[in-house]
């Protein structure tokens, strides 16, 4: 992404999710930040994903979860708009 603010949001919580006790937390924030009705959150969860793939962490196995890969609404409209080409 070309955003600075983004970036650096995706930067924060990929090292929250990476800090042990963080990661449900982590995990709730980019849902959150994902929801906001403006779109300026728009693929954080799937870019902090990279991110923690990356770096390869893996958290403890009570905190396990791979919340970035369950599609986010910018994935959603994307593929029903993509649907709708092909119509």
């Amino acid at each position: 992404m070309n955003d600075p603010a983004f970036d650096a949001q995706v930067r924060h919580v990929a090292e929250l999710a990476m800090t042990p006790g963080w990661w449900a937390y982590a995990q709730q924030k980019a849902i959150e930040m994902e929801a906001d009705e403006l779109g300026t959150w728009k693929g954080i969860r799937s870019e902090v994903g990279k991110l923690v793939k990356a770096a390869g962490y893996k958290p403890r196995p009570d905190e396990l979860g791979t919340w970035w890969e369950v599609k986010s609404e910018a994935q959603l409209e994307a593929e029903a708009k993509q649907a709708r080409k092909f119509r």
